[in-house]
């Protein structure tokens, strides 16, 4: 049984018809981690393991694309800056949300002065708040 928020994310996203994709066998999370050289946090990989990102790049309700693994690897490979593991984009790539390695926090891709949020699972919490122009994170 996944994790409370984990489940409560679920049910969210389910009540929005959001498409979810099963979750990630752990030898796909270590594969990932070797590739890109960090470990992740075991909240990300909690989550992994129980939904590998939204189906087709669907977004949320508040304009969020949460990332299957094949996705993040794509994009790390593509992206040229290998500190930046990109996991997630708002408004259809208008910027991505990611991990900056040797750094604590959950970062804007144009900002890796100050993490946004300290956490993977604040930030899955974040997307699933109601939004004003005051509250996302810059």
């Amino acid at each position: 049984m996944p994790d409370t928020w984990i489940q409560e994310a679920i049910n969210y996203w389910k009540i929005c018809n959001i498409g979810l994709t099963d979750g990630a066998d752990l030898n796909s999370i270590t594969s990932l981690e070797k590739q890109i050289n960090i470990k992740l946090p075991e909240d990300f990989i909690e989550f992994y393991q129980v939904v590998n990102g939204f189906k087709d790049l669907d977004m949320n309700n508040n304009m969020f694309s949460i990332w299957p693994i094949e996705k993040i690897k794509e994009e790390y490979t593509a992206g040229g800056n290998n500190k930046f593991i990109g996991f997630s984009d708002y408004l259809i790539f208008s910027h991505t949300v990611g991990f900056l390695k040797n750094s604590y926090g959950v970062f804007n891709d144009f900002d890796f002065e100050k993490p946004v949020l300290n956490t993977f699972k604040e930030f899955i919490n974040f997307i699933n708040s109601p939004l004003d122009d005051t509250s996302i994170p810059k």
